[in-house]
């Protein structure tokens, strides 16, 4: 039968070429029911997060922590990761600077870029507006150079910090200990903040969050440890917390788990380390199936 002699209802009709934005999709007539899309998806930083952009879906950024090989750092890369975390904190997972080194050096050929420069944080007035601007700023980052290299320090002097960040080639810095926030303006790498949550309200938490970061990080307090515990804590916390400010939130999570919880709370990302391993090691398949998930990918 030839189109012609065929109702227009009982044909798909799918848009192709020049589409790079979900504006590009939306200026499409109703009778388009589907877009072919190539180009765009060839010349994104990553191909997980353009789908999504273009489908017209919030995207939940991932950060897999506690990388400690080559091989592995690339499979995540490949798997959709925004965020690599590599720990020089006191840690099974803390890494020599040389390991370090060959991580990073393999991602910034994988992403065709080194260090990335992120802009300067604005002088917003409130805490909201400073950590709305600082997450736009590393979604417009991500756009182009993903993922993004993040390294994981508690309570170190601040010169091994920065000596660490500059030799390695970190992106962002992530301060995990109880350092204070007044630190960070000496250090040389835009800053993450890590908040420990325990059984106090949300306003409590709130008031510990201060302007200086780059972004904050909620995660389970331990007094025992700096992360990758595999604790969760009350997400009706985080859940208060997100509707105010954008921030990532770690602890307990898994395959299993963060799916349900991006579902209720809403996050800017989410950051697992344990919750990806099998007897204590990285797990590849985990991985992926974790940042599917986290995504809303039914893959």
């Amino acid at each position: 039968m030839c189109i012609r002699d065929r109702s227009l209802n009982d044909v798909t009709i799918i848009a192709l070429s020049g589409i790079f934005s979900r504006k590009d999709v939306e200026n499409f007539p109703s009778s388009v029911t589907a877009v072919l899309v190539g180009e765009s998806l060839m010349k994104s930083s990553n191909p997980i997060n353009k789908i999504l952009e273009l489908s017209g879906r919030k995207i939940t950024y991932v950060k897999i922590c506690g990388i400690c090989d080559v091989e592995t750092a690339i499979e995540t890369a490949q798997s959709g990761v925004d965020f690599i975390g590599l720990v020089f904190a006191k840690s099974r997972r803390k890494l020599e600077i040389e390991n370090a080194k060959k991580i990073v050096d393999a991602i910034h050929k994988y992403r065709n870029r080194s260090q990335i420069d992120l802009p300067l944080p604005l002088n917003l007035e409130t805490i909201e507006g400073r950590y709305t601007w600082s997450c736009n700023s590393l979604i417009s980052s991500l756009s182009i150079c993903s993922p993004l290299i993040v390294g994981v320090f508690a309570d170190q002097d601040i010169s091994e910090v920065n000596s660490i960040a500059n030799a390695v080639g970190l992106d962002i810095v992530q301060l995990s200990g109880d350092e204070g926030f007044q630190s960070i303006s000496k250090i040389h790498k835009p800053t993450i903040k890590a908040v420990h949550v325990g059984n106090e309200p949300s306003d409590k938490v709130l008031e510990k969050i201060k302007p200086e970061a780059y972004g904050i990080l909620l995660d389970t307090v331990d007094p025992n440890a700096r992360g990758g515990t595999g604790k969760t804590f009350d997400w009706n916390i985080a859940k208060d917390i997100c509707s105010k400010i954008p921030v990532m939130i770690a602890g307990g999570l898994n395959p299993s788990n963060v799916g349900p919880m991006v579902s209720s709370v809403h996050p800017f990302a989410v950051d697992v380390s344990s919750g990806v391993e099998t007897d204590g090691k990285k797990d590849s398949q985990k991985i992926r199936l974790f940042i599917q998930r986290a995504k809303g990918l039914n893959l």
